[in-house]
């Protein structure tokens, strides 16, 4: 069951009254610091924006693992299910995410090799449920490395 805001419009939810509890109580843990990015990865991020996509995703897993493990430690029902309730939410903008990781085209042969040792290492819940999802990945892995050997060729011959 979706619920949205009054006026429709918006896709936000409603927190109810325990959801707002339980965020309340356990707030440190849902709104989890962010982990520092290093001057490199900025740096990264400015010639290839998929190491922006990365961290994005990298971030987003992170919020959604410390709403499993409060849901997980919850033994009242009301305050289950409220937690529950942002997991699952905090659930579907994972999957949402994931399908913009596995979509998005690196710029760089840096970010091919990131994009590929990152998806290489998360863990099946992280990536999306289509069972098909890996072949537009590699397509994309492979238009990209097409598109920068082109840029390079390219480069090259008008020097």
């Amino acid at each position: 069951m979706s619920r949205k805001t009054a006026d429709q419009s918006h896709s936000t939810p409603i927190i109810t009254a325990a959801e707002l509890l339980v965020l309340a109580r356990y707030s440190s843990e849902f709104n989890m610091p962010s982990h520092k990015i290093s001057t490199q990865s900025i740096a990264a991020a400015d010639r290839d924006p998929i190491f922006v996509v990365i961290e994005r995703h990298r971030e987003l897993s992170a919020y959604y693992d410390a709403a499993l493990s409060v849901s997980a430690r919850l033994e009242d029902e009301a305050e289950f299910n409220a937690a529950d309730e942002i997991s699952v939410q905090r659930n579907q903008v994972l999957a949402e995410h994931a399908n913009v990781l596995i979509r998005s085209t690196p710029t760089t042969i840096g970010g091919v090799i990131a994009l590929a040792r990152y998806v290489g290492s998360v863990r099946d819940w992280e990536l999306p449920d289509d069972d098909a999802w890996y072949r537009v990945f590699l397509e994309g892995l492979a238009d990209a490395i097409d598109g920068i050997t082109m840029a390079q060729w390219l480069g090259r011959d008008g020097d």
